[in-house]
């Protein structure tokens, strides 16, 4: 983040708008992810010491407040985790996926009446069928 502030803070920066958009871009993706980390540690913070007094006190409904807490703060935490992990150059963009199932891979059958071609050919039981 510093090496950002510097490169803003050097002259002509504001020259080329072209050039400012994509670092002022990443500035406030980043900062955004700063405030999220330290809004996390911050209420993580806050419920170890709302744990510490329901313990002290064996206050039940503390207690389990706490543990909702935490189980909320888990699913921020694990949030934030995947945003630090797609972090890349094209990670903001749009992606079209196309999924395409394989072709089905036929299964031998076998008996007198396995297909229509076989019973007007007259196969018989032992015969494996493909159709």
């Amino acid at each position: 983040m510093a090496e950002i502030e510097t490169i803003i803070a050097k002259e002509g920066f504001w020259d080329n708008p072209e050039d400012t958009k994509s670092i002022l871009k990443e500035r406030t993706a980043l900062s955004g992810k700063i405030d999220s980390f330290e809004k996390l540690e911050k209420e993580l913070e806050e419920n170890e010491i709302l744990l510490d007094l329901a313990i002290e006190e064996s206050d039940d409904e503390a207690l389990q407040e706490v543990i909702q807490q935490i189980i909320r703060l888990e699913k921020k935490s694990d949030g934030l985790t995947l945003n630090v992990m797609l972090d890349g150059e094209d990670d903001d963009k749009n992606a079209i996926v196309s999924i395409n199932a394989a072709p089905a891979v036929p299964r031998p059958r076998t008996g007198r009446r396995c297909c229509s071609e076989c019973i007007r050919a007259g196969s018989n039981a032992k015969a494996m069928c493909w159709n």
